[in-house]
């Protein structure tokens, strides 16, 4: 294993890791638990593909890609973690 494809595995493990802490809390409304399991979702499916692929520069596409889509979450992530109430911010600015 390349140490991209270490490191891109690396950073989804740890996000994974984090949305599943986050999806352990208490929310007063479905809309914040339903985006967190829509991100762990996508953020699986990209695992996924990393860890199947046999073509480096696919794989390098691939891990690429889900640095792109680790950036886009993160805000996210950071206002369920903040613990904002406003559920419907969460869940209609993934839409």
């Amino acid at each position: 294993m390349t140490r991209a494809i270490h490191d891109a595995l690396s950073r989804i493990n740890a996000m994974l890791k984090e949305i599943r802490r986050l999806k352990e809390s208490e929310f007063p409304y479905d809309h914040s638990l339903e985006a967190l399991k829509e991100l762990e979702e996508m953020l699986t499916q990209q695992k996924n593909k990393i860890e199947k692929e046999d073509d480096r520069e696919i794989i390098r596409e691939y891990c690429c890609a889900s640095f792109n889509q680790l950036y886009g979450v993160t805000p996210y992530l950071g206002m369920a973690l903040a613990q904002i109430r406003n559920d419907f911010l969460l869940f209609f600015s993934l839409n």
